[in-house]
Protein backbone atom coordinates (compact mmCIF):
# COMPACT_ATOMS: atom_id res chain seq x y z
CA UNK A 1 0.00 0.00 0.00
CA UNK A 2 2.94 2.78 0.97
CA UNK A 3 4.28 2.04 -2.81
CA UNK A 4 1.05 2.12 -4.11
CA UNK A 5 0.33 5.86 -2.47
CA UNK A 6 3.73 7.01 -3.57
CA UNK A 7 3.64 5.33 -7.04
CA UNK A 8 0.66 7.31 -7.38
CA UNK A 9 2.31 10.83 -6.10
CA UNK A 10 5.60 10.84 -8.48
CA UNK A 11 3.82 11.52 -11.79
CA UNK A 12 2.06 14.40 -11.05
CA UNK A 13 4.94 15.97 -9.53
CA UNK A 14 6.83 14.92 -11.97
CA UNK A 15 4.91 16.55 -14.43
CA UNK A 16 4.16 19.58 -12.75
CA UNK A 17 8.13 19.85 -12.02
CA UNK A 18 8.62 19.48 -15.78
CA UNK A 19 6.22 22.05 -16.53
CA UNK A 20 7.17 24.95 -14.07
CA UNK A 21 11.10 24.42 -13.81
CA UNK A 22 13.63 24.67 -16.54
CA UNK A 23 15.58 22.04 -17.72
CA UNK A 24 19.19 22.15 -15.60
CA UNK A 25 17.20 21.26 -12.73
CA UNK A 26 17.56 18.05 -11.18
CA UNK A 27 14.70 16.00 -11.50
CA UNK A 28 15.47 14.51 -7.91
CA UNK A 29 14.83 17.67 -6.04
CA UNK A 30 11.77 18.84 -7.73
CA UNK A 31 9.97 18.73 -4.30
CA UNK A 32 12.31 20.71 -2.75
CA UNK A 33 12.24 23.39 -5.14
CA UNK A 34 8.49 23.17 -5.69
CA UNK A 35 9.08 24.55 -1.73
CA UNK A 36 11.75 27.19 -2.51
CA UNK A 37 9.65 28.57 -5.78
CA UNK A 38 6.51 28.99 -2.89
CA UNK A 39 8.20 31.71 -0.55
CA UNK A 40 6.18 29.82 2.19
CA UNK A 41 8.81 29.47 5.18
CA UNK A 42 6.51 26.54 6.84
CA UNK A 43 6.50 24.36 3.98
CA UNK A 44 10.11 25.12 3.10
CA UNK A 45 11.45 23.66 6.97
CA UNK A 46 8.54 20.84 6.87
CA UNK A 47 10.45 19.57 3.49
CA UNK A 48 13.59 20.59 4.95
CA UNK A 49 13.36 18.51 8.32
CA UNK A 50 11.47 15.97 6.08
CA UNK A 51 14.08 14.98 3.78
CA UNK A 52 16.98 15.77 6.18
CA UNK A 53 15.08 12.63 8.98
CA UNK A 54 14.68 10.28 6.07
CA UNK A 55 17.86 10.41 4.64
CA UNK A 56 19.52 10.30 7.79
CA UNK A 57 17.17 7.44 9.24
CA UNK A 58 18.19 5.53 5.72
CA UNK A 59 21.81 6.12 6.48
CA UNK A 60 21.35 4.78 10.20
CA UNK A 61 19.38 2.16 9.52
CA UNK A 62 21.62 0.79 6.11
CA UNK A 63 25.19 1.82 7.99
CA UNK A 64 24.23 -0.63 10.95
CA UNK A 65 22.62 -3.47 8.70
CA UNK A 66 25.99 -3.79 6.85
CA UNK A 67 27.82 -3.33 9.50
CA UNK A 68 25.95 -6.29 11.30
CA UNK A 69 26.11 -8.42 8.53
CA UNK A 70 29.99 -7.82 7.96
CA UNK A 71 30.74 -9.11 11.63
CA UNK A 72 28.29 -12.21 11.84
CA UNK A 73 28.90 -12.91 8.15
CA UNK A 74 32.44 -12.66 7.33
CA UNK A 75 34.55 -11.89 10.44
CA UNK A 76 32.60 -13.78 12.92
CA UNK A 77 33.07 -16.93 11.24
CA UNK A 78 36.63 -16.55 10.23
CA UNK A 79 37.31 -15.73 13.61
CA UNK A 80 35.65 -19.16 15.47
CA UNK A 81 37.22 -21.04 12.96
CA UNK A 82 40.48 -20.02 13.91
CA UNK A 83 39.97 -19.93 17.88
CA UNK A 84 40.28 -23.52 19.98
CA UNK A 85 37.26 -24.90 21.47
CA UNK A 86 37.68 -23.57 24.43
CA UNK A 87 38.39 -20.23 23.30
CA UNK A 88 35.19 -20.33 21.59
CA UNK A 89 33.11 -21.16 24.77
CA UNK A 90 34.46 -18.04 26.77
CA UNK A 91 32.53 -14.96 26.27
CA UNK A 92 35.87 -13.09 25.24
CA UNK A 93 34.18 -11.90 21.70
CA UNK A 94 31.82 -9.59 22.57
CA UNK A 95 34.67 -6.49 23.05
CA UNK A 96 35.59 -7.49 19.86
CA UNK A 97 32.47 -7.88 17.98
CA UNK A 98 31.68 -4.29 18.71
CA UNK A 99 35.04 -2.96 17.69
CA UNK A 100 34.74 -4.62 14.27
CA UNK A 101 30.72 -3.69 13.72
CA UNK A 102 31.99 0.12 14.66
CA UNK A 103 35.57 -0.32 12.45
CA UNK A 104 32.80 -1.88 9.44
CA UNK A 105 30.36 0.99 9.98
CA UNK A 106 33.56 3.94 9.67
CA UNK A 107 34.61 1.82 6.10
CA UNK A 108 30.92 1.70 5.05
CA UNK A 109 30.37 5.54 5.71
CA UNK A 110 34.19 6.34 4.19
CA UNK A 111 33.13 4.46 0.93
CA UNK A 112 30.12 5.23 0.70
CA UNK A 113 31.42 9.29 1.32
CA UNK A 114 34.01 8.60 -1.65
CA UNK A 115 31.43 7.05 -4.27
CA UNK A 116 29.07 10.43 -3.60
CA UNK A 117 32.16 12.11 -4.17
CA UNK A 118 32.69 10.27 -7.45
CA UNK A 119 29.36 10.01 -8.54
CA UNK A 120 27.47 12.74 -7.40
CA UNK A 121 27.72 14.73 -10.71
CA UNK A 122 27.45 11.70 -12.96
CA UNK A 123 24.58 9.98 -11.52
CA UNK A 124 21.24 10.77 -10.30
CA UNK A 125 19.08 9.47 -8.08
CA UNK A 126 16.92 7.77 -10.66
CA UNK A 127 19.80 6.26 -12.61
CA UNK A 128 21.30 4.47 -9.09
CA UNK A 129 18.05 3.14 -8.68
CA UNK A 130 18.46 1.11 -11.96
CA UNK A 131 21.57 -0.03 -10.99
CA UNK A 132 20.90 -1.43 -7.68
CA UNK A 133 17.57 -2.90 -9.39
CA UNK A 134 19.50 -4.39 -12.21
CA UNK A 135 22.19 -5.80 -9.76
CA UNK A 136 19.28 -7.22 -7.68
CA UNK A 137 18.10 -9.06 -11.08
CA UNK A 138 21.71 -10.13 -11.93
CA UNK A 139 21.64 -11.86 -8.83
CA UNK A 140 17.99 -13.23 -8.52
CA UNK A 141 18.95 -16.42 -10.33
CA UNK A 142 22.25 -17.26 -8.31
CA UNK A 143 19.40 -17.27 -5.47
CA UNK A 144 16.23 -18.86 -6.52
CA UNK A 145 18.74 -21.65 -7.54
CA UNK A 146 20.28 -21.30 -4.57
CA UNK A 147 17.02 -21.80 -2.63
CA UNK A 148 15.49 -24.48 -4.31
CA UNK A 149 18.23 -26.05 -6.56
CA UNK A 150 19.22 -29.24 -3.84
CA UNK A 151 21.93 -30.61 -5.69
CA UNK A 152 23.45 -27.26 -6.54
CA UNK A 153 27.29 -26.80 -5.69
CA UNK A 154 28.22 -23.85 -3.89
CA UNK A 155 31.04 -23.04 -5.76
CA UNK A 156 29.28 -22.44 -8.98
CA UNK A 157 26.75 -20.00 -7.42
CA UNK A 158 29.63 -18.77 -5.59
CA UNK A 159 31.54 -18.32 -9.25
CA UNK A 160 28.31 -17.28 -11.30
CA UNK A 161 27.94 -14.46 -8.27
CA UNK A 162 30.98 -13.04 -8.40
CA UNK A 163 31.47 -13.29 -12.40
CA UNK A 164 27.83 -11.12 -12.74
CA UNK A 165 28.82 -8.74 -9.81
CA UNK A 166 32.44 -8.31 -11.87
CA UNK A 167 30.47 -8.23 -16.04
CA UNK A 168 28.09 -5.54 -13.91
CA UNK A 169 31.14 -3.72 -12.74
CA UNK A 170 33.20 -3.89 -15.55
CA UNK A 171 29.84 -2.12 -17.50
CA UNK A 172 28.75 0.37 -15.29
CA UNK A 173 32.50 2.16 -15.48
CA UNK A 174 32.79 1.98 -18.90
CA UNK A 175 29.33 3.41 -19.32
CA UNK A 176 30.49 5.92 -16.98
CA UNK A 177 33.75 6.90 -18.65
CA UNK A 178 31.98 6.81 -21.95
CA UNK A 179 29.46 9.31 -20.07
CA UNK A 180 32.52 11.52 -19.23
CA UNK A 181 33.65 11.23 -22.50
CA UNK A 182 30.87 12.45 -23.98
CA UNK A 183 30.30 15.36 -21.81
CA UNK A 184 33.84 16.72 -22.14
CA UNK A 185 32.92 16.58 -26.26
CA UNK A 186 29.62 18.60 -25.79
CA UNK A 187 31.82 21.07 -23.30
CA UNK A 188 34.16 20.73 -26.35
CA UNK A 189 32.00 21.47 -28.94
CA UNK A 190 30.17 24.36 -27.02
CA UNK A 191 33.34 26.47 -26.23
CA UNK A 192 34.26 26.36 -29.57
CA UNK A 193 31.04 27.36 -30.78
CA UNK A 194 31.04 30.56 -28.03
Amino acid sequence: MYLLIFAVIIPPIAIAGQSLFSADINPDTYVIQFALASDNLPLQMLIFLGGMSATTAMIIVATFALSIMISNDVILPIMLARASSQQQALPLYRRRILTIRRLAMTGILMLSFLYYQKMANNESLAGTGVLAFSLVLQLMPAVLGGLYWKRGSRLRRLYRINSRLFMLGSAYDAAVNWLNRLGSRQRSISLRID
